[in-house]
């Protein structure tokens, strides 16, 4: 360019490039086949038919922002497998998240008023409101209102022993199992890490559903025999 009599040839490269770097596209990482013994405890709520054939076991953690992102992609799971999945939910507040175990005690305390999951979109879809506030409690206290539960009732149980042993058993089956991070998925016993995009989740449960074809279990009993020889 110089040659040429361009006096400036970086000007003269770039003028008709792009304006926004675009990531280039990554493969989704395969899912192991490998299973894993995860086993559901009696507190932990539950979404869906009792008779499903997946069964989907979600460790989240109220704060963090992946977990924010996979709640919208569980949202759509619900309405496309509506009777051939159910998903149970166990908490895992990660310690460098302040407010993850307050907001954790919320929503178990919700669950003895039937109402977890109604709390859980409450503490999802108003994340970026709440965890930028110094003060969690009084932030519930500000907006009580439009918490989808009894807030008076709720205050109580949060601060219960009872519900304190619920998220620190909890904290143990993540940590028994290995999984450290959130959000962390284990669909059949199968383990997912991240927010993986919805096609990959689905690409799992259709090879689950495809699996149980034929035979005579559901629910709670097919999901025993998936998991009973999986790793520890």
């Amino acid at each position: 360019l110089k040659a040429k009599g361009v006096k400036d040839p970086y000007s003269e490269i770039v003028k008709n490039g792009k304006t926004r770097f675009v990531p280039p596209k990554r493969e989704a990482p395969a899912v192991s086949q490998d299973i894993y013994k995860v086993e559901v405890p009696a507190h932990a709520p539950i979404w869906g038919a009792e008779d499903a054939t997946v069964t989907m076991v979600l460790f989240d953690d109220f704060e963090c922002p992946f977990c924010a992102r996979l709640y919208a992609t569980y949202e759509q799971l619900k309405k496309d497998y509506e009777g051939k999945v159910r998903i149970a939910f166990i908490n895992h507040p990660l310690g460098f998240h302040k407010k993850a175990k307050e907001a954790a005690s919320l929503a178990a305390a919700a669950h003895k008023q039937g109402k977890f999951w109604e709390v859980y979109s409450f503490l999802f879809t108003k994340q970026k409101e709440w965890n930028r506030v110094p003060d969690f409690k009084e932030w519930l206290e500000l907006h009580k209102a439009e918490i989808p539960a009894d807030w008076e009732t709720l205050k109580k149980d949060m601060e219960s022993k009872e519900i304190e042993k619920i998220v620190d058993e909890d904290s143990k089956i993540a940590a028994t199992l290995g999984v450290r991070g959130t959000p962390a998925s284990f669909v059949n016993g199968r383990f997912i890490s991240g927010a993986l995009p919805i096609d990959s989740l689905k690409k799992v449960i259709d090879e689950e559903l495809k699996k149980a074809e034929g035979k005579n279990l559901k629910g709670d009993a097919l999901y025993r025999e998936i998991i009973k020889d999986g790793k520890p």
